[in-house]
């Protein structure tokens, strides 16, 4: 309906001439289940409203521990396209990631249980270490032999998954570029 294409904030301005100050307090965080939130351990939360609201949101913030960004106005479609990139995109590799572990044996939830680690490791580089830098791996470094190696191996075990990877690399060659791989090695 045209009441669900609104934003958020245009439903919240009818609260406006009642006396309410009006804001927004979004935790940047996945929710996977309905009946299982997430832990809010390193959340960032996004904060855009009147000065009242974002200030008791501050301070929410402070109470939970948590980071807390403030617009100084609501966002548009990006910031819900970074984080459904981020976030989608992670599940969806980890998906293949999970599909190529059981090509050598990995029962679905050990396969799954190891890719969690390895995600987490990359949450924690990101936020230590920042982006591009926690980029690693074959492309990073420019070694286009494992890059060969590892389509060659994916394409007998199932060429779908291989399609998959290949696809991937353009996104990974943008990261490795900005960490400073030369042009001659990125061809």
């Amino acid at each position: 309906s045209l009441h669900d294409a609104l934003p958020i904030s245009h439903e919240l301005q009818s609260l406006r001439p009642q006396g309410m100050h009006v804001g927004v307090f979004h935790p940047l965080l996945s929710f996977a289940h309905a009946r299982k939130s997430p832990a809010l351990a390193g959340a960032t939360f996004t904060a855009f409203g009147d000065a009242r609201a974002v200030s008791a949101a501050k301070r929410l913030a402070r109470a939970l521990g948590e980071q807390i960004q403030v617009l100084s106005r609501e966002p548009d479609a990006r910031y819900h396209a970074a984080a459904a990139l981020a976030a989608n995109g992670g599940a969806a590799l980890a998906l293949l990631g999970v599909e190529i572990l059981k090509t050598l044996g990995f029962d679905q939830r050990a396969a799954e249980r190891a890719l969690a680690g390895l995600l987490a490791s990359v949450a924690q580089n990101v936020r230590s270490v920042g982006v591009p830098a926690a980029l690693t791996g074959p492309v990073s470094r420019g070694d286009a032999r494992t890059l060969e190696r590892h389509l060659e191996a994916l394409t007998r075990a199932d060429r779908k998954l291989a399609r998959a990877y290949a696809a991937v690399q353009p996104a990974v060659l943008v990261a490795a570029r900005a960490q400073g791989l030369d042009a001659k090695q990125a061809r």
